[in-house]
């Protein structure tokens, strides 16, 4: 990491990441984000994006959405990795959840 680097405040990356996540993932029913700062594998401080939505989202989405968080943010002098993860609904069924794994 730069030594410049400065850290902006979890208030300013969600006001930031928010639009992308929506923009990209719109279509895969994104429903919010919760963004936590984090500790990576190396003790770099990182922002984890947990993203809801109700369709599962390619790879592809993922990783440009990733890139499009990454430049946004490196635009506004923050260079932390961000973590993105989608997850889908939670099935109200338990049986229907052990169904699926089978």
């Amino acid at each position: 990491m730069n030594v410049h680097t400065k850290y902006m405040s979890l208030a300013e990356a969600r006001k930031i990441s928010q639009p992308l996540l929506v923009a990209r993932l719109a279509s895969y029913d994104f429903v919010e984000a919760e963004i936590i700062e984090d500790e990576g594998f190396d003790g770099e401080p990182v922002f984890r994006i947990d993203a809801k939505v109700g369709k599962k989202v390619p790879a592809e989405v993922i990783a440009q959405a990733l890139a499009d968080l990454h430049s946004a943010l490196n635009a506004k002098g923050d260079e932390r990795l961000v973590f993105l993860t989608t997850r889908l609904p939670q099935p109200l069924d338990p049986q229907a959840a052990e169904e699926d794994v089978d």
